[in-house]
């Protein structure tokens, strides 16, 4: 069977069938898929078609010259011809792994260059390499894993540099930037396509910034409640939880331990928040601050304390809630 599929997009309607992992909906528009058609059709069926592309993709063009260029290495296909500026590198539907990569900048009028490591199959994480240099392996069957990306010298100080990687199983995960990591590590899940983007200092990222890299083992997860906006989901390991740039305060926390540490520990946390101060400490996913006060958290603190052990103080008024 092949299975077909197509996305109705806000302001564009409806667009042309993907099929089997192909991508449907849009790319650096900042529109919402509104509905989802999905069929599945015997192999040898014709094509299922309505002249229209199944992904609008909008090429993001920096305010200069500048211009960040990669290619990857795939399984069984080797080294792909150069993509830029948010494009997709690798392959997505196909089961095949990124092996190796390069990234380099044009037509910059600034000074400075990028540089890159990768986590490999077997390996770990390599050395950091720069401007065009290959990271990874070739000719040697390992899937890249994960992967940091950072920029340097004039041009770091005019723009971020974001990443985000399809992995196995993952599927696409949140964006990563300036040497944060992105993909997993203790999972054996490979990379099989990545983006990459140059936004302006302080812009605003290209996607959902949550669950960029995934760890195995010691993890921890949390959330902020912010104003104007609410509960956002969980991030994990270093990832940013609330806004940047928004104007936007946190008012509440939830911490949470997750894999084999959290069974050897319990996480305390408290909030100093305005005209409350500090509340109380709350612990393993509890809420903690204030909702419905339009109050912000000033300070936090954070604590690990062994299973069965002593709370480091009081209990009982960790969050407060206006009904």
């Amino acid at each position: 069977y092949d299975i077909y599929y197509r996305v109705h997009v806000q302001d564009l309607g409806w667009l042309g069938w993907a099929k089997n992992g192909e991508t449907a909906g849009t790319m650096n528009y900042a529109l919402k898929i509104e509905a989802i058609q999905i069929l599945i059709v015997p192999k040898g069926t014709p094509a299922i078609e309505n002249g229209q592309s199944s992904c609008e993709k909008k090429t993001i063009e920096t305010k200069d010259n500048t211009t960040i260029e990669y290619s990857t290495h795939v399984e069984d296909i080797g080294w792909q011809g150069a993509v830029r500026n948010g494009e997709l590198a690798g392959t997505t539907g196909r089961n095949k792994q990124i092996e190796a990569i390069r990234i380099n900048l044009q037509d910059s009028e600034y000074s400075g260059g990028i540089k890159y490591k990768s986590h490999i199959q077997d390996i770990g994480w390599q050395n950091y390499v720069s401007n065009g240099a290959e990271s990874g392996t070739v000719g040697r069957n390992k899937e890249m894993e994960a992967i940091c990306i950072e920029l340097t010298g004039e041009i770091a100080e005019k723009y971020d540099v974001y990443y985000q990687v399809h992995s196995s199983e993952f599927g696409w995960l949140g964006w990563a930037k300036n040497g944060e990591k992105a993909g997993s590590e203790g999972y054996a899940r490979q990379v099989e396509a990545i983006r990459i983007q140059l936004v302006e200092k302080g812009g605003e990222a290209p996607g959902d910034m949550s669950n960029a890299f995934k760890v195995r083992g010691t993890e921890i997860q949390y959330q902020a409640h912010v104003s104007d906006i609410g509960w956002q989901d969980y991030v994990e390991n270093g990832n940013l939880a609330g806004t940047t740039g928004l104007a936007k305060p946190i008012e509440a926390v939830s911490i949470q331990l997750t894999g084999e540490i959290a069974e050897k520990y319990d996480i305390y946390y408290r909030v100093h928040s305005s005209d409350f101060g500090w509340l109380d400490w709350a612990k393993n996913g509890e809420d903690a601050g204030t909702q419905g006060y339009a109050k912000k958290a000033e300070a936090i603190e954070i604590c690990l304390i062994e299973k069965e052990g002593t709370a480091p103080g009081n209990t009982e008024r960790a969050f407060v809630k206006k009904n």
